[in-house]
């Protein structure tokens, strides 16, 4: 099975017990059945927030923050789309959201109210609203926090990038909607679509690159990207990781899971397999990187040039994040490496 997400996230929950004992706190791990563990009197049972709305639920976010939450949320507003459609499976209550031109809005939320696009949000409009939760991206809205807090408005820092971390927030999100049993269900469901995708994959472990390209530069994907996870799952040898070089910048703003990018560095490592990931295909970010390849000798003596496996993945699987759809990401990156059922 895929490692536990048992020490992903932590969670506390509030009762009442014991009218002349007074409240009595306990912390518990969100384990990947997703219940939290309360204490009583002595006695242990498991407990969801979505069975007792009197619970108080203690979430440690993605940015090490304590946030607590006195209710079931009822108005939420989410600030990245990603996290729509888990919410949607997990019937979270979503009263705006960011706008979003390309990504695919469940039917439920397509009349809740739209607060800017995913870089630009619009404070005022956030607040307006008056949430009883915020859904924020990791590495992209922490700006917000102080006007949010400042109104009083419960925010949780979330990062949707690896597998992993798409299969901790159903069951978080699961819980924090009240619904833990559907964030179970989901998370199972995914992992058993993982699964199946990798069961009869060799486990050879070839060195790999990824490559990310734009209009204007070429970076590498770390482990910590969605390409690099979905290898992981692969069993694929990461051969430039994080650490080795500076992490790189798009827009002018840090990018962690990407590093700067070396000509020198990947010859020297002269991977096996190469994949590339773009953004901005029809705007020349593909042509780019071909004229790179095409123009610089160095190219043609990489391994995985000279035995064609350079393959460049889909936008709607590698740059935005497949969410749900991991196991086709998976299933596509297998599909590149063992055509025609050969890993079968």
């Amino acid at each position: 099975m895929l490692e536990s997400t048992a020490n992903s996230s932590l969670v506390r929950t509030e009762s009442e017990c014991c009218m002349n004992k007074g409240l009595i706190v306990v912390s518990a791990i969100l384990f990947i059945a997703a219940s939290v563990l309360f204490s009583g009197c002595g006695n242990k049972e498991s407990l969801t927030l979505g069975e007792n709305h009197s619970q108080n639920l203690t979430i440690i976010d993605d940015n090490h923050r304590e946030v607590l939450l006195a209710n079931t949320p009822e108005r939420i507003v989410v600030l990245s789309p990603s996290f729509l459609e888990i919410l949607d499976q997990v019937q979270g209550k979503v009263i705006g959201r960011a706008t979003s031109q390309i990504a695919q809005i469940p039917k439920r939320y397509k009349d809740s109210a739209e607060v800017g696009f995913v870089y630009r949000i619009n404070s005022e409009a956030v607040v307006s609203l008056q949430p009883d939760l915020v859904i924020a991206y990791k590495g992209m809205h922490e700006n917000l926090l102080p006007i949010l807090e400042a109104n009083h408005i419960p925010v949780i820092v979330l990062n949707l990038k690896t597998y992993q971390d798409v299969k901790r927030n159903c069951e978080l999100l699961g819980l924090v909607s009240g619904h833990a049993d559907l964030g179970q269900d989901l998370a199972k469901k995914l992992d058993n679509g993982v699964q199946d995708a990798i069961a009869n994959v060799p486990l050879v472990s070839k060195k790999t690159v990824i490559l990310h390209t734009t209009m204007n530069d070429i970076s590498v994907e770390t482990e910590d990207s969605i390409a690099g996870s979905v290898a992981a799952l692969l069993h694929l040898d990461l051969a430039i990781k994080s650490g080795d070089m500076p992490i790189a910048k798009m827009n002018g703003m840090a990018s962690p899971d990407k590093i700067v990018y070396s000509m020198e560095a990947l010859v020297e490592k002269d991977p096996e397999v190469l994949f590339i990931t773009s953004m901005g295909a029809n705007g020349g970010a593909l042509e780019r990187i071909k004229s790179e390849m095409e123009n610089n000798p160095a190219w043609l003596e990489l391994r995985a040039v000279k035995n064609k496996q350079v393959f460049f993945l889909p936008e709607d699987l590698f740059l935005l994040n497949p969410g749900l759809r991991y196991p086709e990401a998976v299933r596509y990156m297998v599909e590149q490496l063992y055509p025609k059922n050969e890993s079968r």
